[in-house]
């Protein structure tokens, strides 16, 4: 990441890199980085139709929170 983040921010950029893959981390990153919401890009990774969905929405969900300053890190 490239651009300013608040603390925020960078928390949950810290979440995401660590759990996920570097080359989805990196989709993730240069949306940040184009001023887009990392929201849409995030939540593609979710593993759907797997018995682990549920719980990736929920971590993508978490972190986004934390990212946008809806939830405390």
């Amino acid at each position: 990441v490239s651009v300013p983040l608040t603390q925020n921010q960078f928390d949950a950029m810290v979440s995401m890199a660590y759990n996920l893959r570097p080359s989805s981390f990196k989709t993730i990153a240069e949306a940040v980085n184009n001023g887009e919401d990392p929201a849409p890009v995030a939540m593609r990774y979710t593993r759907p139709g797997t018995n682990l969905e549920r719980g990736l929405i929920a971590r993508r969900e978490e972190e986004l929170g934390i990212f946008n300053g809806n939830i405390e890190a």
